[in-house]
């Protein structure tokens, strides 16, 4: 697959369409890749499709990678206490 780029502000219908992208993936890659260099904001929608997305990937055996997290990107997932999400990262 290939990377997915998530915009400044990924509001639910981006997050919807995310959503559909993802469950594709899933099926059938053995990676799913997020582009966060450009997020300037995290909704609530997104962080917890993230956090399914990744769960899903780990008890899969699916790779999951964020890259290039932005700052806005990292400092909100610190204050949401998911940056577990961010492990591996690659910049």
């Amino acid at each position: 697959m290939a990377t997915v780029k998530l915009p400044s502000n990924a509001d639910i219908p981006f997050v919807s369409d995310l959503k559909e992208q993802m469950i594709i993936a899933a099926h059938s890659q053995k990676s799913i890749t997020l582009d966060a260099s450009q997020v300037e904001s995290v909704s609530t929608p997104l962080l917890q499709l993230l956090l399914i997305i990744r769960n899903h990937a780990v008890e899969n055996g699916i790779k999951f990678m964020i890259k290039k997290p932005s700052e806005s990107f990292s400092k909100s997932l610190q204050n949401f206490g998911c940056s577990e999400l961010l492990q591996g990262a690659a910049q």
